[in-house]
């Protein structure tokens, strides 16, 4: 994806439709990222059936030069399904022994690249992505993914605040991946179980909003119908306004990314 081009005191993310030329249907087990410097993330999508997908091969911005959202844009991926995301410049993501992530023939991915430039010069932004597969009869389970995002974020100014997410689940999940993504204000985010024998317990933890860990469970995360989790993210919001939810690092975020799969 790319290169191009991030002015000077400016953010620019973007989209864009790759197909991957497959005739059958293909199953991921390995994912290698690799990005110029610059980068705040990379995230891959998939679009639910039926949706109305864009144009492949097209840079699609979502805010234009004067920082306004383009509505085009917003409206091709109103039917996004998250897959795998990033916030590293390069990433080499295995997943378990027997797992796999399946993408049925002719689909493609839309690359989702955001960039931050508050320099004094130009940047060039460019997103590598290498996807292997394996035979569909080395796969035990179809892995499936997390995207559990909280919309309703409020950070008065000048003030430290502490938000709390729980999560449930209807059925069995073995999860084997978890991570979070926040931005700049962000100083702690906690991850525990929630509900169960092991409720309460701490599963994961980061103090870095740029890089947070992409961590992996090996043994897998086991939770029953009922059980959930419960994210719980640590603000520090030290400019003069309130600070909501939104895409500039500049705004807030407040999402657990994960994977898992169903015995």
């Amino acid at each position: 994806m790319g290169p191009f081009n991030i002015k000077t005191d400016f953010e620019r993310e973007l989209y864009s439709y790759k197909l991957l030329g497959n005739t059958q249907d293909i199953y991921v087990n390995h994912i290698e990222t690799a990005m110029r410097t610059g980068t705040h993330h990379l995230i891959l999508y998939d679009f639910a059936d039926n949706a109305t997908l864009p144009e492949q091969d097209v840079l699609r911005d979502i805010r234009d030069e004067n920082g306004n959202a383009i509505g085009s844009t917003f409206q091709s991926i109103a039917d996004h399904i998250f897959m795998f995301g990033t916030q590293f410049r390069n990433t080499d993501y295995k997943f378990p022994e027997g797992v796999a992530q399946k993408i049925p023939a002719g689909k493609g991915l839309d690359l989702n690249s955001h960039y931050v430039n508050y320099g004094t010069q130009d940047i060039t932004g460019e997103v590598y992505v290498n996807l292997h597969t394996v035979d569909k009869s080395q796969v035990q389970y179809e892995a499936q993914n997390l995207f559990l995002n909280r919309g309703s974020i409020n950070l008065p100014a000048n003030k430290e605040t502490t938000l709390t997410s729980d999560y449930s689940f209807n059925d069995t999940r073995s999860i084997f991946m978890l991570t979070a993504h926040a931005h700049k204000q962000m100083t702690e985010f906690e991850i525990f179980i929630k509900g169960g024998a092991r409720d309460g317990e701490l599963i994961y933890y980061t103090a870095d909003w740029e890089h947070p860990e992409i961590k992996q469970f090996d043994p897998p995360l086991e939770l029953s119908p009922g059980e959930g989790l419960r994210g719980v993210a640590t603000y520090n919001n030290t400019t003069n306004k309130t600070l909501n939810f939104g895409l500039l690092s500049t705004d807030e975020m407040m999402i657990i990314f994960g994977a898992y799969y169903k015995k």
